[in-house]
């Protein structure tokens, strides 16, 4: 995920983009939300209720992967119609490390969505089909949120030896690159072994929720602050 909350060209953009970041982290909170419930679910009730939760969570991440990719490619462009071949040259950014972090999460969060739609009906499933059409699309979706959570920090950081102790937009990052690192640890604790047990279960589950709350403080951070409220703050 990458926080973006410059200013814009014009004051209709500017509510456009800002309305947008809204939506996004919107939609990653309650998606972390439904991640960091799946795990308790998963002890409390049977295990078709945790999966249809963490389902869930992956549509609404597929949701705000897909609306970061739109913004990002939507900030150099303009509102003019365009012939297909400018679209396209438009969508085609690989100079920018922005691009190359929303283009390298969507896919992650499809990935998310066969994975947690299957562990959701996976009863009756061989440990080769489990680990198949399981584990694969987790272990996979986990690295590419890795790699997308990397190249969020570096396109808004890209001092390695200082760390932006105020910007906001970083540590936003940050927590989400932890978050990474939390479902990727999920992801290697979840392969399943010949008789049947998952490799760890303590990191699938750990890591899982330490992972999801990481995005949830992550995602609260993309949240733009209200000038209007810190007017009034310093006024007072």
């Amino acid at each position: 995920m990458r926080i973006r909350r410059d200013a814009p060209r014009s004051g209709r953009e500017r509510v456009t983009a800002r309305d947008l970041t809204v939506y996004i982290a919107a939609l990653f909170m309650v998606g972390s939300t439904c991640f960091a419930l799946g795990v308790p679910f998963s002890f409390w009730f049977e295990p078709i209720v945790a999966g249809i939760v963490f389902f869930v969570g992956s549509l609404f991440f597929t949701t705000a992967a897909g609306l970061a990719v739109v913004q990002c490619v939507d900030e150099v462009g303009d509102d003019e119609p365009a012939p297909f071949r400018t679209v396209v040259r438009q969508f085609w950014q690989p100079e920018r490390l922005e691009w190359w972090s929303d283009i390298t999460q969507f896919p992650g969060t499809i990935l998310f969505n066969a994975n947690t739609f299957r562990y959701a009906f996976s009863v009756g499933l061989s440990v080769s089909m489990q680990n198949r059409l399981v584990w694969v699309p987790d272990a996979v979706g986990s690295i590419l949120f890795l790699v997308s959570g990397v190249l969020a920090c570096l396109a808004l950081h890209r001092d390695p030896g200082r760390v932006p102790a105020r910007d906001r937009d970083w540590w936003g990052a940050a927590w989400n690159l932890a978050g990474c690192i939390g479902f990727g640890f999920a992801a290697i604790g979840a392969y399943v072994l010949t008789d049947g047990d998952l490799l760890d279960v303590r990191w699938a589950n750990l890591g899982t929720g330490l992972g999801a709350l990481c995005f949830l403080v992550g995602s609260r951070l993309m949240m733009p602050r209200n000038p209007t409220h810190r007017r009034l703050a310093a006024s007072q």
